[in-house]
């Protein structure tokens, strides 16, 4: 099983614990990223379904217990909801897995998630990244089995890997050994870049970093057959496609 981070998330004084907690969870989901299995039939593979849009307050309370024959989309409509909405306030993300029984938390009208989300998404509009390295080198988007795109950019050893946009170094060492020494900046409009195999770290955790600053060196640390820079991007804790991104 092998991940990897191309245009167009060195040793360290010891973490806090959140920080420590964050690489670990980050280790976990990639892990399982690279994993299939067939889901059991407790659970309800949901495909993207259409973008509810109602008005007023919620039919279904504050809590929906999900049925046999649910779809996320069909929650929506029966509780006067929109999807985006309901898909948020769960940590839901396409394809929209959802299991009988589970609980799902239904946004009400000017309730806290429901401001949550309508600025998560104003941020999310904000949000376009700064190519990391020299446009000229080449690069590749690789497609994982969830249909999520990471980038990963080929050069010599050395050459400088820049912040895609401003914000701050939450890690930067080589706990996760596959990934070598790995960097992970969280930028204001809530996405996490993360940045693999490098030969040096330029940073520290807790620095601010302005966007096209150098942060690290290509390198091929980790598991890697090449020097390369993979790059993923992530959004509230879980992949997302990096592709969607760049300018």
């Amino acid at each position: 099983m092998a991940f990897e981070f191309s245009k167009n998330d060195r040793s360290i004084s010891k973490p806090n614990f959140l920080i420590a907690a964050s690489v670990a969870a980050f280790s976990s989901l990639l892990m399982l990223s690279g994993c299939s299995s067939t889901p059991s039939s407790n659970y309800l593979h949901l495909e993207q379904g259409p973008h509810t849009r109602t008005n007023g307050s919620s039919q279904c309370g504050q809590v929906y217990k999900v049925r046999s024959g649910d779809t996320l989309s069909q929650i929506a409509v029966k509780c006067r909801v929109n999807m985006n909405q309901l898909a948020y306030a769960n940590d839901l993300l396409p394809p929209y897995t959802i299991h009988i029984n589970q609980k799902l938390v239904v946004p009400q009208n000017g309730s806290t998630a429901q401001k949550h989300f309508e600025r998560s998404q104003k941020a999310k509009q904000m949000a376009s990244w700064n190519w990391p390295m020299d446009p000229k080198l080449q690069y590749q988007y690789k497609r994982d089995p969830s249909g999520l795109n990471a980038l990963e950019i080929y050069g010599v050893p050395g050459l400088p890997i820049k912040s895609v946009e401003e914000g701050e170094v939450v890690y930067a060492g080589d706990g996760i050994s596959h990934f070598g020494l790995l960097v992970m900046i969280k930028h204001p409009s809530g996405y996490l870049s993360t940045y693999a195999h490098n030969s040096r770290i330029l940073v520290k955790e807790g620095q601010k970093v302005k966007s096209g600053q150098t942060i690290a060196a290509l390198g091929a640390s980790g598991e890697t057959d090449r020097p390369k820079l993979y790059l993923e991007a992530r959004y509230r804790g879980r992949k997302v496609d990096a592709k969607q991104l760049f300018r």
